[in-house]
């Protein structure tokens, strides 16, 4: 189904379900939290607000919660800077 969708849909199918991102720089995790919800009639999938209520306060759609975390590589090339400018430009460098 994703892959029918446009962009601007996508996007807000992906604010819609994702409620928090969380990185963890010294362990280079990413710890991804949200919501999918599923109408009852299981027809499709209908954009609703962050909350999922409507006026009365009732939910409109059950929600099935999800989590999961991506450990993110270590970078290809790592550069070591040899020499700058007296503007701190970079002269030369070299890659590992």
């Amino acid at each position: 189904m994703l892959q029918s969708l446009n962009y601007p849909t996508k996007s807000l199918l992906i604010r819609d379900i994702i409620d928090k991102i969380v990185m963890k720089g010294k362990t280079n995790e990413v710890e991804v939290m949200g919501y999918i919800p599923i109408n009852h009639l299981n027809i499709g999938y209908e954009l609703n607000s962050r909350n999922c209520r409507d006026g009365i306060g009732k939910s409109k759609a059950v929600r099935i919660p999800f989590e999961f975390k991506l450990r993110i590589p270590p970078p290809r090339k790592v550069t070591k800077i040899v020499e700058r400018d007296y503007l701190g430009r970079i002269i030369s460098s070299q890659h590992f």
